[in-house]
């Protein structure tokens, strides 16, 4: 359903359902504050429909990466197989966690 056909079913869903209410008003079925508090559910209710209608499911689409971005991730995959293992630093002393043990015993 293309936008200016959803938007002629809306002013002809907002004008039957005031006029029903008026109707309905009139002869006693609602009070005017009960048609106060339902008539703003119209266009909610309408929403609701609409967005269900328009939510469709879709195989999944697969996507080809961009050429260019395949060639920067497989030149950062060389960079990082090709990286040194992360140095300790100054601090690192391999017999702490020993010492540490010990301490609790």
């Amino acid at each position: 359903m293309d936008s200016q056909k959803l938007a002629n079913l809306r002013a002809a869903l907002y004008s039957a359902s005031a006029i029903i209410g008026a109707i309905a008003v009139g002869y006693g079925i609602l009070s005017q504050e009960q048609l106060a508090l339902w008539l703003p559910l119209v266009p909610a209710v309408f929403a609701l429909v609409i967005a269900v209608i328009n939510v469709k499911s879709h195989h999944p689409v697969e996507l080809e990466p961009h050429p260019e971005v395949s060639a920067s991730l497989s030149r950062i995959e060389e960079k990082l197989d090709a990286a040194t293992p992360l140095n300790k630093g100054d601090h690192y002393d391999p017999s702490a966690a020993a010492a540490l043990k010990s301490m609790g015993e």
